[in-house]
């Protein structure tokens, strides 16, 4: 940093910071310019309003390449195009936390599937979980009649490589002497929001599509306390 400006580095950083949700890098790019971050740029002239360089929106989206992405800075898994966010903005937080979608923004402005990015990190970096998740995309199945697919499949599923790492200490050969099973697998049901007037359906749907898995899960956003 220079007499207070920031770099594109500490800019990405911030910006990621303020917007405190998953971003694709044009996506934030353009919430710097409109929350007026390039400001802070030590290439960008505030009398003038431009910018030293010809394209600062490259020089913006470089920082997320792998070779110069900032250490606090990770990838949400299962996003096609990649979406980041800082680590520490999901460390050690539940995935029902509101925080991981703006503050503005609508309960029915959003879709259940926009949720998954979010469950997906949470799923890769939980202590517990540690798994490696995807989305089922259920719509498209060709068994049975018109929605039945929702009681059929889970919105994503994760699986667990629980002896991927015995190898090293050679216990990975004791283990299988006892023909355990080296995964585990999990099922999850993805709500916007539960309340007394869905969660039954909700939960016999989680149970009725996970009865194959480990351990299935019925996951939401919103949990109205209510009666």
């Amino acid at each position: 940093m220079d007499n207070g400006k920031l770099s594109f580095k500490e800019l990405a950083i911030l910006a990621l910071k303020e917007a405190n949700r998953p971003m694709i890098a044009s996506e934030l790019w353009e919430f710097v310019l409109n929350n007026n971050l390039h400001y802070q740029l030590d290439s960008f002239d505030i009398q003038t309003k431009t910018f030293f360089g010809k394209t600062p929106e490259d020089s913006f989206k470089s920082q997320f390449a792998s070779s110069k992405r900032p250490e606090c800075v990770a990838v949400v898994p299962n996003t096609k195009p990649q979406q980041y966010i800082l680590k520490e903005q999901f460390k050690h937080n539940s995935i029902s936390k509101q925080s991981a979608l703006p503050t503005n923004i609508k309960k029915s402005a959003f879709h259940e599937r926009d949720l998954h990015p979010v469950l997906a990190y949470f799923l890769k970096h939980s202590d517990y979980f540690k798994s490696y998740p995807k989305t089922i995309f259920h719509e498209e199945s060709s068994k049975g009649q018109k929605g039945e697919d929702k009681w059929l499949y889970p919105d994503m599923v994760a699986v667990n490589f629980e002896y991927a790492n015995y190898q090293k200490n050679n216990v990975l050969p004791f283990i299988e002497k006892f023909d355990i099973s080296p995964i585990k697998i999990f099922s999850f049901e993805l709500k916007k929001e539960l309340n007394t007037s869905n969660y039954k359906e909700y939960f016999f749907q989680a149970v009725s599509n996970s009865s194959w898995a480990n351990e299935g899960y019925l996951v939401a956003l919103y949990i109205k306390q209510d009666s």
